[in-house]
């Protein structure tokens, strides 16, 4: 079952975190006086990996959604998911996104990272022409209708990465989270702007005991093992390759991780 599959999956890596050699402390290098450029944010980062501020001068606010800016989108989406480190993701948060505030200056917060929570009521898959999604090797990605907050604000954020069960649905209406890169004001209307933004994955928090921890159940579907396409099941090899299979590795690392931070955030008794 996925519950044992997990708790393998929990011991595995804690015995594997325990066991792990003690790095040793480096000296400071005294090799070039300048060293690497300063990160500071997620403007620095975009900035090095070649979006820069002319990227972001193409989205032009208080208007839908246009053509013109799908390569700014796709650039960052690439980079959100391939360069961005979970961890820095979350420092470099400004905190919960503020509607009101991001509509006063929009230019002072574009590109920067906010936290979404709220429902998610709207999905719609976008695929991009075949070129495109070999360029940004991309076969898909989505388009989100947020409702932020109690107050409901609209927003809508394009994610690389949604839960595989959210596919199978036409309608939706869940509780969902992200880290959310602000891109755009969007719509016709100036007294209720809608906020655009991107982000590499999209959080779900059904109501389960998991979900009221704020673990997101979307990172389930990196247990899912991988196919090999013939059967690994019988002979000899097949339990050494059970237990390979249940390692940690990157790609279920930070499920693990999520699930320790769940479980310390419950209380005792």
């Amino acid at each position: 079952t996925a519950g044992a599959a997990l708790a393998v999956l929990v011991l595995a890596g804690w015995a594997s975190w325990q066991a792990a050699p003690a790095m040793p402390e480096e000296e400071p290098s005294s090799v070039g006086s300048e060293g690497p450029p300063e990160i500071s944010g997620p403007r620095d980062l975009f900035d090095l990996q070649g979006i820069d501020q002319s990227h972001f001068d193409l989205l032009t606010d208080g208007t839908p959604w246009q053509e013109g800016e799908n390569e700014t989108l796709l650039k960052i989406i690439y980079r959100l998911h391939r360069s961005f480190r979970p961890m820095d993701v979350e420092s470099w948060c400004l905190g919960e996104a503020q509607p009101a505030e991001l509509a006063r200056d929009p230019d002072a917060y574009r590109g920067e990272i906010f936290r979404l929570a709220g429902r998610v009521v709207s999905i719609e898959v976008r695929r991009p022409v075949p070129e495109v999604a070999r360029r940004f090797e991309l076969g898909e990605y989505y388009r989100c209708e947020f409702l932020l907050g109690e107050e409901e604000h609209s927003a809508v954020l394009f994610a690389h990465t949604i839960p595989e069960a959210w596919k199978a649905h036409d309608s939706i209406d869940a509780r969902a989270g992200a880290f959310g890169v602000f891109l755009k004001l969007a719509g016709d209307d100036p007294g209720q702007p809608v906020s655009v933004f991107v982000a590499s994955r999209v959080a779900w928090y059904p109501p389960t005991r998991l979900g009221s921890l704020g673990f997101d159940w979307g990172f389930f579907d990196d247990l899912r093992p991988e196919r090999t396409g013939r059967d690994e099941t019988q002979g000899p090899g097949s339990r050494k390759r059970s237990l390979r299979d249940l390692r940690l590795t990157g790609r279920n690392r930070e499920c693990f991780y999520q699930m320790l931070a769940a479980v310390g955030r419950t209380e005792p008794g």
